[in-house]
């Protein structure tokens, strides 16, 4: 959908876009920030929140031997289009940044992407890590970080994945700095 349509625009096109219920132009208009009439909407567009993901180095066989990590999100783009995430233990055979879905994606070294969401749309981040080995590693630790506060974190099982994720509701024309963190 995008931006209100110019012509045959609607009420309902208008609720569509503010992710809101009310069936009053006066209380939209309101939500929007614009005049009380239909034609203040015509080609409006709430403003998209936007991501920067960031994910620190991961994949390194050293005395931990752990295998892969990867970030992710899920989300509604601006347009109405699902962006979805990956998540899939072990079914990756690429270890390159950005996998096979630019901007939602982040796998093995490290690196940043950054995409739009929709405002007012929910959002989850993915940090999944694993598997673990025997090693010399005893404490590994995962965690996301939006806008430089904690919001998941975890400790991974030898042996096994470990998938730590966050759901919030984008705020329109927000930035989100989201890191994907492996500690050990």
């Amino acid at each position: 959908m995008g931006y209100l349509p110019t012509t045959n625009l609607g009420i309902s096109a208008i609720k569509t876009e503010l992710v809101n219920g009310s069936n009053s132009l006066n209380t939209l208009a309101a939500d929007a920030g614009v005049g009380a009439a239909m034609s203040n909407f015509r080609g409006y567009r709430l403003p998209p929140a936007t991501i920067t993901m960031t994910q620190n180095a991961g994949g390194i066989w050293d005395g931990c031997n752990f295998h892969d990590t990867w970030c992710e999100l899920s989300s509604t783009d601006p347009d109405f289009n699902t962006i979805q995430a990956f998540y899939s233990p072990g079914g990756f055979t690429t270890n390159t940044e950005r996998g096979n879905n630019e901007g939602t994606f982040l796998t093995f070294g490290g690196g940043t992407v950054t995409t739009s969401v929709h405002g007012r749309y929910s959002v989850t981040v993915y940090n999944t890590f694993g598997p673990v080995y025997a090693g010399v590693c005893t404490y590994i630790y995962i965690s996301i970080i939006v806008n430089a506060a904690e919001v998941a974190s975890g400790v991974p099982v030898y042996g096994d994945y470990k998938t730590i994720s966050y759901t919030f509701t984008a705020t329109p024309g927000a930035n989100y700095n989201i890191e994907c963190n492996v500690n050990y």
